[in-house]
């Protein structure tokens, strides 16, 4: 298991840039931010200089059901392009909120994706469409089911094309994360934790983040599992204690049994 975090979100009393930095020295492994006015060759300089890789970045313009699909898939493309030159290892998609004819919206997004395989193969880097609440953060917002962003990639049927499963965002529409995390691990590219409720310090809210950290080193998850959380107390410290506490509970594996994995 290796650990990336959005490092917009965190030790903001720092420079953006000097972000970088210093999560590397907590320990993470990668870091994710939003490309959106950031320069990017001076944030991977950084990350190499650092010994981080770069796992993951949401897209200009992300939504993957644009009602023009031809712009919706050049716009993505031109995504792919710009950030895996500068090693972008995974690009994060969006859609949009719910249309009056849902299957007609569903087909759509399995459209553009299907398109944009290729290139997402060619340059290596794996698209990952996310489910998100539409309760509280993003009112009427499509794509609010992780099963049916499982479906989609099904259907889509590409290495590179997967899903992100965001446990802040599942738990607020549908609880059951280690059964879902353990029946469906095999088609998650990547996680997000974050604490519920709030989207605070992951180990301070309803949850228990150290039995899931535990339980997916249990099902040999080897991808990354990526913080992106707002702190409470945003100092090096506490940040540092937060990291600490999932990856001491990463090394303690607990093989948890379900019934009905894939």
């Amino acid at each position: 298991m290796k650990f990336s975090i959005s490092f917009g979100s965190v030790l903001q009393e720092l420079d953006f840039y000097d972000r970088i930095p210093a999560v590397a020295e907590i320990g993470y492994d990668a870091i994710e931010f939003n490309p959106n006015g950031a320069d990017l060759e001076r944030v991977a300089k950084l990350a190499s200089d650092n010994r981080l890789r770069i796992s993951a970045c949401c897209g200009y313009n992300p939504k993957v059901d644009h009602l023009c699909s031809d712009r919706a898939v050049e716009r993505i493309s031109e995504s792919i392009r710009r950030l895996s030159a500068v090693g972008v290892e995974q690009l994060i998609l969006l859609t949009g909120d719910r249309a009056s004819r849902q299957d007609s919206q569903k087909l759509l997004i399995v459209e553009n994706l299907r398109r944009l395989r290729d290139a997402a193969e060619k340059h290596r880097v794996r698209l990952l469409i996310e489910p998100l609440n539409s309760i509280m953060d993003c009112r009427g917002y499509y794509l609010d089911s992780m099963q049916a962003a499982l479906e989609i990639a099904a259907v889509v049927d590409s290495p590179y094309v997967q899903t992100l499963y965001d446990v802040y965002h599942m738990q607020i529409m549908e609880g059951n994360v280690l059964a879902t995390l353990g029946r469906h691990l095999s088609r998650i590219g990547h996680i997000h934790l974050a604490g519920v409720p709030g989207r605070h310090e992951p180990c301070g809210g309803e949850l228990n983040m150290p039995r899931i950290l535990s339980c997916l080193a249990g099902w040999q998850y080897d991808r990354y599992v990526g913080l992106e959380y707002w702190p409470v107390t945003d100092t090096y410290e506490q940040v540092k204690l937060e990291f600490d506490r999932l990856k001491a509970a990463s090394e303690h594996p607990v093989v948890l049994e379900l019934e009905g994995g894939s």
